[in-house]
């Protein structure tokens, strides 16, 4: 597939994929026949994904980690970018006030039970971290997402206790349903083109 950039697209106006007459896919800032799909708009604008505003510059900045680690513990990779979203909305500095840490929110304590000693500000540090211990859920909770993440948010023994249901805990509830919810729209297919501080243009479905 041959897709062809022309630097002369204005984003303001919109920019459109289709194909032209040779069947080239063609991105342009004008929609040149009916096939023609809007990819974006104006990106002033506060683009969402269903309701929440995902900052797509700093996604990319660690789309490459998240896909390393998800391939590494088998886990969904809009499931690992969901946990990040809701966790620190991709804030590597972000700390709770319990003491969590970076991306997706390691207890220290908990990454050296995992065996995870780096330093948790460092984004593949935590990345790693964080999938290792979301794999752990997942095997422990027999692949069942939503006790999963109800383990990494309110820790596998309240899930227990629970009787292997989510926990009563208001915090906990909503984080799966945030988590999950996310986790759907990152999987809605939508097509995007960014373009970066760089200069660089970014084509993503996030």
């Amino acid at each position: 597939m041959c897709v062809v950039l022309s630097t002369c697209v204005n984003a303001q106006a919109g920019v459109y994929l289709f194909r032209d007459k040779e069947g080239r896919v063609v991105l342009s800032d004008v929609p040149a026949n009916a096939s023609a799909k809007r990819l974006i708009g104006d990106p002033t604008a506060e683009e969402g994904i269903g309701g929440f505003v995902a900052d797509r510059e700093r996604v990319a900045l660690y789309i490459g980690l998240i896909r390393k680690f998800a391939r590494t513990y088998n886990l969904p990779e809009h499931l690992v970018k969901a946990v990040i979203q809701v966790e620190s909305a991709f804030n590597p500095k972000a700390v709770s006030h319990k003491g969590a840490v970076g991306l997706m929110q390691v207890m220290p304590a908990t990454a050296q039970d995992i065996g995870i000693l780096g330093d948790l500000t460092e984004p593949e540090v935590n990345i790693e971290a964080g999938c290792r211990y979301l794999a752990m859920m997942m095997s422990r909770f027999k692949g069942r997402v939503d006790l999963a993440l109800a383990g990494y948010n309110a820790g596998p023994e309240a899930v227990v206790r629970a009787g292997g249901a989510i926990p009563d805990f208001p915090e906990t509830k909503a984080y799966v349903n945030s988590v999950m919810d996310i986790t759907s729209r990152f999987q809605t297919g939508s097509v995007y083109i960014v373009e970066l501080s760089s200069g660089r243009f970014l084509l993503t479905n996030y």
